[in-house]
């Protein structure tokens, strides 16, 4: 899923469907969306399935750098929404999308295979399978729209995890420091990952990927979820995720000691956030209902060059 193609799709697939397919029941020029985004000057950086390196030079300031990989992919809605893709086939939720204009036929597995190996922050829109993605959806399999995993505030829901099966395999392979994602809306929270090493035959497995470094999956072996001490959206007190260590937490077990041998053995811990703003979804009844925003305070590499 190439920057280009994604972009073509954001600007055809809106021409292809009827405005009643529309949540306002209104077509939304996608070119002047993105132009507000790509424009709006470099206060914004606008990732469409890339990678951007951040610097913070700032002699007063943090003096870091850090690999940011950003994609707006969501599986399971098929042509019917920008971004969309099938789902891999080894996916619990998986139903093959029929053929239609502006489907991609690439694999789930290839388009996320694209995320590189050194990536500190992941950002995505989905969340990957299994974490920070119980929702609901229509009927068994989504049988009412065809589209897997599309939440509903509809009766006839089931409870079940609705996040990308194929994402969460690239992730046990890069294990970033920091997952965010979305989509998901009563799915708001964090979790943190603990990642343990498949046995040594599994490892032997791992293809040579970019950099040199060995891309080998791991297992994940625990789970901590974050408990949110201000969940009120009124209240002023700010949902923090703290990762650094400091008053009492436990600090990210996360180092970039990885090399081509090690299969990126540093990188035992990644913390997954959904940082949905949205806690309704479509239509709303009763209005629209908002989470407060998630803060995430973390830790990062000191950089040694010159501004």
């Amino acid at each position: 899923m190439t920057k280009n193609m994604n972009q073509t799709k954001a600007q055809s697939f809106a021409t292809t469907l009827s405005h009643a397919q529309f949540h306002e029941h209104s077509v939304p020029n996608s070119k002047e969306c993105i132009a507000l985004l790509e424009t709006h000057g470099p206060s914004i950086i606008y990732l469409r399935h890339e990678s951007v390196e951040i610097k913070l030079m700032n002699p007063k300031g943090p003096r870091t750098k850090f690999k940011i990989f950003g994609s707006p992919g969501t599986p399971g809605l098929g042509d019917k929404w920008a971004f969309g893709y099938e789902r891999g086939d080894n996916d619990p939720n998986y139903v093959p999308v029929p053929d239609a204009e502006g489907k991609t036929s690439i694999p789930a597995e290839v388009i996320w295979s694209s995320i590189p190996m050194d990536t500190d922050i992941l950002i995505t829109h989905t969340p990957p399978y299994g974490h920070c993605d119980l929702g609901v959806v229509r009927g068994v399999d989504g049988e009412e729209t065809g589209e897997t995993g599309k939440e509903t505030d509809t009766d006839t829901c089931n409870d079940r995890h609705i996040g990308c099966y194929s994402l969460l395999q690239r992730l046990s392979v890069v294990r970033p420091r920091l997952h965010i994602c979305g989509h998901v809306h009563r799915a708001r929270g964090a979790e943190r990952v603990l990642w343990s090493p498949l046995p040594m035959a599994s490892l032997a497995s791992g293809r040579q990927g970019d950099n040199d470094f060995k891309e080998t999956a791991w297992t994940v072996s625990s789970t901590e979820t974050w408990t949110d001490s201000a969940p009120d959206p009124k209240s002023a007190k700010i949902s923090l995720v703290d990762l650094t260590g400091r008053g009492g937490n436990r600090e990210l077990d996360w180092s970039d000691n990885y090399g081509a041998a090690s299969g990126g053995e540093g990188r035992r811990e990644t913390c997954i956030v959904n940082c949905a703003i949205l806690a309704s979804n479509y239509p709303h009844a009763g209005g629209k209902k908002f989470h407060k925003p998630v803060v995430v305070d973390l830790e990062l590499p000191v950089c040694g060059e010159s501004p």
